[in-house]
Formats: C-alpha cells, sequence, structure tokens
C-alpha cells in the first residue's frame, strides 16, 4: 500500500470521528444550540481527530484496508475505544470533563465506531481506486507454480517495459526447481509457513495459481490466507492472464463511477435481505439437519472476476457423501454437456434440497459474498474450477465482469439453456451493464424464481 494511500485513510477516518462527534451530539435528548454546537465540544471533536491522527498509524490501522471486515470492524472498534478513553482522561486532567454530558461519549463511542466502519467500507474503497495512478502502478506477485503457463507469464512481463505485475518468486513443490531461477525469479518450496512469511514480508499483492488444482492443497490455501489483503487467481491458460490484463488497462473513471453505484446498491439491499433471511435461518436449519445429518452450509471454491477464487456460500441440497458419488454419476447420458456437471431427477439431492432448489433458497447464503464483494447481485454466475478449466478463449471473456447470483439467463430459462448459449448471454450483459439494466434483471428474478422455471 502506498503512502499516499494511508494518508488518505487516515484523513478518512479522521472525518469519520468527526461525523460521528456530531451525530451523537444532535441525537441525545436536551441537545441546545442547533444547528450550531458549543465551541467546547467542537474543541473535543479536534482534539479527537489530533489523537487519531497519532494513534491510528501506532496500531497500523490504515494496513486493515483489504482484510475481512469482521477483522477490520474488530480492530477498528478496539482502538477507537482506546482514543476515546484517553480523550476523556485529558479532559478528566484538564478539569474540564464535567462540562461534557457523559452521554454524549456513550453515543459517541456507537456513533464514532458505525461511521468509521461504514465509510471503510462505502468511501475508502473507491477513493483509493480513483486516486491510484492510471499507469505505472505495479502489484508484486508470486506464481504457484513452473508450468509452461508460469513461464510464459514470467517473460512476458520480463520484457514488458512497464509491467503492471512485479513477478517476486515461483513457489514449487519440486526439490530439483528449488533456489534455480525462471526469467531471473527465484524458486522457493511451497511451504504453507514459508508461504505467509513471504507474502507477509514481502507486501504481495497477487497470488497467481498456473498449475491444476489437483497439485496444491487449494482449500488450505484459501484458508491460509484468509486475513490478507491479497487476491488468489487462477490462471489455467495464457488466454485468461490476457483477457484480465487488457480489462485492467482498459478501466476508466466513468466506470469506477458505475462500480461504486453498483457496489453501494448491493450492500444496501444485500443488508436488508440478510437481515430478513437471519428471521427464518433457525427453522431452515432445523429442516436441513433433520433429513440428513451434517453442516447446514456448504461452501465450494469458484472463479471470479479475472480468475480470482473465492469460497462460495450455499445451503446444504445433497446427502454428506454427494462429492463421492459424482465421479458415478458423471457417466450419466444427461449430464448437461462437457463443461457443465448438471443432471435432473439428481439422487444425491434431498427433499428439503429439491424444495429449495426448485426456489432457489439454496443460494440464499451468497448474499454474504455479496456483502462481502467477492460477487455482486447480478452478474455472471460463478463457475467452477473444473469447469474453467475447459473454457476456449472465447468463454473466459465471461470473467471480465463481477460475478453474480443472478443473471440473464437466470431468468430466461436457468439450467434448460445451454452453456454456449448461457456465455453468449453473459456477454450480452456485460456489454449492456448498468444500473437500471441491473434492477431490470433483479426484478425478472422474482418470477423466474417463484414458478421454478429451469430449475435443478
Amino acid at each position: 500500500m502506498s503512502q499516499r494511500q494511508i494518508i488518505i485513510i487516515l484523513l478518512i477516518d479522521m472525518l469519520s470521528v468527526i461525523l460521528g462527534g456530531i451525530v451523537a451530539y444532535f441525537s441525545h435528548p436536551g441537545v441546545e444550540g442547533w444547528p450550531f454546537m458549543p465551541s467546547h465540544y467542537i474543541g473535543a471533536l479536534l482534539v479527537a481527530t489530533l489523537f487519531v491522527f497519532f494513534i491510528f498509524p501506532f496500531f497500523k490501522i490504515q494496513r486493515l484496508y483489504g482484510y475481512r471486515l469482521i477483522r477490520q470492524g474488530y480492530r477498528l472498534g478496539f482502538v477507537w475505544l482506546v482514543v476515546l478513553t484517553i480523550l476523556i482522561l485529558y479532559l478528566f486532567l484538564l478539569n474540564v470533563s464535567t462540562f461534557y454530558s457523559r452521554l454524549w461519549f456513550a453515543l459517541w463511542a456507537i456513533t464514532g465506531a458505525v461511521t468509521l466502519f461504514f465509510m471503510r467500507l462505502f468511501l475508502v474503497p473507491f477513493l483509493i481506486k480513483i486516486t491510484k495512478p492510471k499507469y505505472n502502478i505495479t502489484n508484486n506477485v508470486v506464481i504457484v507454480g513452473v508450468s509452461e503457463v508460469g513461464k510464459h507469464l514470467a517473460h512476458h512481463l520480463w520484457k514488458t517495459k512497464k509491467p503492471k505485475w512485479h513477478i517476486l518468486a515461483f513457489f514449487d513443490e519440486d526439490k530439483h526447481l528449488h533456489n534455480s531461477r525462471i526469467e531471473g525469479t527465484l524458486v522457493f518450496g511451497n511451504n504453507a509457513a514459508l508461504n505467509r512469511i513471504f507474502v507477509e514480508s514481502h507486501e504481495v499483492d497477487e497470488i497467481w495459481i498456473t498449475i491444476p488444482l489437483t497439485q496444491i492443497p487449494l482449500n488450505e490455501m484459501l484458508h491460509n490466507f484468509q486475513n490478507y489483503p491479497v487476491i488468489i487467481r487462477f490462471i489455467p491458460n495464457v488466454s485468461l492472464f490476457y483477457a484480465f490484463e487488457s480489462v485492467e488497462l482498459m478501466l476508466f473513471n466513468h466506470e469506477l463511477w458505475g462500480q461504486f453505484f453498483k457496489r453501494l446498491f448491493d450492500l444496501t439491499l444485500t443488508a436488508f435481505l440478510l437481515s430478513i433471511l437471519l428471521l427464518g435461518l433457525p427453522l431452515l436449519a432445523l429442516m436441513i439437519r433433520l433429513e440428513s445429518p451434517g453442516p447446514i452450509f456448504f461452501l465450494q471454491c469458484r472463479v471470479g472476476k479475472n480468475g480470482k477464487l473465492f469460497m462460495m456460500w450455499k445451503f446444504r441440497s445433497m446427502s454428506r457423501e454427494a462429492e463421492n458419488d459424482k465421479l458415478e454419476l458423471e457417466k450419466r447420458d444427461d449430464v448437461l454437456d462437457d463443461v457443465r456437471f448438471k443432471i435432473s431427477n439428481d439422487p444425491r439431492i434431498t427433499r428439503i434440497g429439491q424444495f429449495m432448489r426448485h426456489y432457489s433458497i439454496d443460494e440464499l447464503p451468497q448474499l454474504w459474498n455479496a456483502l462481502k464483494g467477492e460477487i455482486s447481485l447480478v452478474g455472471p454466475r460463478p463457475a467452477l474450477v473444473s469447469e474453467v478449466v475447459k473454457y476456449t478463449p472465447y468463454q473466459l471473456q465471461r470473467l471480465h465482469a463481477i460475478q453474480g447470483i443472478t443473471c440473464l439467463w437466470q431468468v430466461s430459462g436457468r439450467s434448460k439453456i445451454p452453456f454456449e448459449e448461457q456465455v453468449e448471454m453473459d456477454l450480452e450483459y456485460i456489454k449492456k451493464r448498468s444500473f437500471f439494466y441491473d434492477l431490470w434483471l433483479l426484478l425478472r428474478t422474482m418470477p423466474a424464481v417463484l414458478f421454478g422455471d429451469g430449475a435443478y
């Protein structure tokens, strides 16, 4: 993270503290002086921002950007309470603490934490993005696997005069390759502990996996780096790399504004829908467990925008042995096509699972993925890794946009539509995407879900 980005985040944090204090003052009963605050309250706000300026960097709060929301919220709340406690002690030592309402401090503790969190959630990512230089910005990358794809990428970036990515190292299991160099880049062993130390000490931005995922412990890797602001991409062939490279370089400011409002809309609607989902969660969880012992949720690795990997959440709609039975079922004649594995009347699906799938209830936990920004409410459906490796260069274009919960083909027949037509619809969406187009697709999703057309 650059020094300029750290300063931007610090200024936003200081603004958040002031805003939280103002909201707290005009929220508590018996407020006087509307619409103006008394001078001693304004003075307390300014002193608090001064403490934020010195204390937040000490706790490295600015470097939390990119980490999971839960971790950001916890650390922000803790350090903000430290700042507020120091402020109260400071006012007490000056013998002026009695001039302030205790209720104001209590409310400020809450409103300050809330404004800090939501400013980080909404404003910081957008400002970081639009203030990032369009060119000459380099992201640090490590490549997992000395494959032909990995060598090609290293050679391509090595001969590029102003590369967007700088390859720091290769990680590979082959001991014969350790300490050798590929295009001047050193090869290390693929040890989990060593990888974490390297990623943290060298401020790695992205990890590229260029070998078959069967050769690495993928779930372990995703777990190890879930608390690091690092992007993990799956790049099975060079076509995908060149595709997302061109997309990254063609990102303009007006597109960033569109992304900002799309993200804002996603957050607002997702938070509302999740609050409703939580009301029915206990009953649904009980029904799933009564019919089939095992976990309530099913997590599966999916491929997001530009090959970024993430764990997608669903309600479990199959038996616990579903994955073990998959190989045998793949031999059936009614498998949809060479890319996707979907069959009608799948024997692995439970009775409650059939009901959930018919009305797409099993997809609702993906609202959590949308809240975290891994997917959007509207966009091409995130594919399995085993499917993406079979994509042609043309089909890889569907990864240019952020993936979503619903999409054009979801409201036009769902699984009944052949994969080639789904790709065409996804590419049509990518060309037409806008706020009103997303809204139109969301409105069309409701009748498609209620009637269950093409769901299995």
